[in-house]
């Protein structure tokens, strides 16, 4: 692409284009973010009050954040699998661009916006003159992406990086062919600096779905329960009003003499305090009314935050802080079912893109048959609470009774990678035990091969 194609694509569609979805996608970051923003519950035209305004800022709960960590933290991608070969240079790349550390970010970007990005380029590693797959997770937030048929192009025709500066802004177009440099100068004019060829043949980005459907929507979780934690926030908002104003007795006294001007008479009541004894003259009555009680409006918030539990499929004990007791393990699978079936439901929208991302990583590495095999499996963590009593129980009798062999069983250890599991393998191998010795010695003779 021309300098000056890349500058007009740039003024006229991408930047524009891009601009309107970072405003979209700074709403939903609201939910994700630490920010308290305030959300006005007034009637148009009433004066601002300065003290409603705060209670406002305090009633935003961020409980949709909540709901998109409490199902990325569930998902742990530990390897790939491929029926007969070797995968450890597959996944090889994963690990050295420190993507085992960095997935929670992706998992959450991806679930909270409704989609994530992952660019991967040729590098170079220090003292290894090949190409190397170097993999960054970007935020929607910051990579503007564009699709010829969005629903079933599996690479981009576009991908527009916006990168804050010090003084300014810097642009990066990814296309198929390089990585166009573009800045503004001071008088506010896009400049092409350079471009950086990668050679990689398509525009190397893997997009991340929350969970993409047949018209390619992929709304976040904030996107789709965004009114219900609203209705929520809301709630608290009439609670911290009750709680501010009126969860007090008010005491009141009839029959006060006129202090002669408005101001006087705010002043003589402002003299009033909670700890004050009242006296008054001939005529004077006092009495009191009672405070507002928040029974029904604490109800209410119990029904907003778990109709926000049911509807995002999350435990509503994630939500409330509220532990289970006496419940039996079958009762306790039953209650995270739906839970479960989301999270499975993330990962197999999430391990097509991380298949695609390995074999482009192969292919920019040069390994041929790596990048095309598409019976990639991913092999995800086993994060369900077990007991390693448990565990062992279960895996004992599974290989004594189905008679699994016991090596193909240590990855479902609790806590165990595939990574160590493969070590222990490696290490059984290099020192079998004695019995596996005998046995080998009594197959060669048998054979005749001793």
């Amino acid at each position: 692409m021309k300098p000056a194609d890349v500058i007009d694509l740039l003024e006229t569609e991408l930047i524009p284009a891009s601009v309107l979805e970072r405003a979209r996608l700074d709403d939903i970051d609201v939910w994700l973010s630490k920010e308290n923003p305030v959300e006005v519950y007034r009637q148009a035209h009433t004066p601002v009050n300065s003290e409603k305004e705060l209670l406002a800022k305090f009633s935003h709960t961020p409980i949709l954040r909540l709901v998109v960590e409490e199902c990325a933290q569930q998902m742990v991608l530990e390897g790939v699998h491929s029926a007969g070969r070797d995968t450890g240079p597959m996944w090889e790349p994963w690990e050295r661009n420190g993507m085992p550390s960095r997935q929670g970010a992706l998992w959450n970007a991806a679930i909270g916006y409704g989609l994530a990005y992952t660019l991967t380029l040729p590098g170079q590693v220090p003292g290894d003159p090949a190409n190397r797959a170097v993999i960054r997770a970007l935020s929607p937030r910051s990579l503007f992406v564009v699709y010829g048929d969005v629903v079933e192009d599996e690479w981009p025709m576009f991908g527009l990086r916006t990168i804050a500066q010090r003084k300014g802004v810097a642009y990066r177009l990814i296309d198929e062919e390089a990585v166009h440099y573009v800045a503004r100068d001071e008088s506010g004019a896009l400049v092409y600096i350079e471009p950086r060829y990668h050679e990689v043949g398509v525009t190397p980005i893997v997009r991340w779905a929350n969970g993409l459907d047949l018209e390619a929507r992929t709304p976040g979780e904030v996107e789709k329960f965004e009114v219900v934690a609203k209705r929520y926030n809301k709630t608290t908002y009439d609670r911290l009003l009750i709680q501010h104003y009126n969860s007090w007795r008010i005491r009141t006294a009839t029959g006060l003499e006129d202090a002669g001007s408005p101001e006087e008479n705010e002043r003589v009541k402002a003299l009033l305090r909670h700890e004050d004894i009242l006296t008054g003259g001939e005529g004077v009555q006092f009495g009191s009314l009672p405070e507002t009680t928040m029974d029904g409006v604490l109800k209410a918030a119990d029904v907003d935050r778990d109709t926000i539990a049911a509807l995002s499929q999350t435990p509503v004990w994630a939500l409330n802080g509220g532990q289970l007791v006496n419940l039996s393990a079958d009762a306790l699978v039953e209650a995270r079912s739906m839970s479960r079936l989301k999270v499975q439901d993330k990962q197999r929208g999430m391990g097509r893109s991380a298949a695609q991302n390995l074999r482009l990583a192969a292919h920019i590495e040069g390994r041929v048959d790596d990048a095309a095999d598409f019976s990639l499996k991913m092999m995800w963590a086993d994060i369900e609470s077990r007991s390693m009593g448990q565990a062992a129980d279960a895996l004992g009798k599974i290989a004594s009774q189905l008679r699994v062999p016991v090596e193909l069983l240590w990855d479902q250890i609790p806590g165990i990678s595939k990574t160590l599991a493969d070590e222990w393998r490696q290490y059984a191998e290099d020192h079998p035990s004695p019995d596996a010795l005998l046995a080998s010695a009594l197959d060669r003779q048998a054979n005749g091969t001793v």
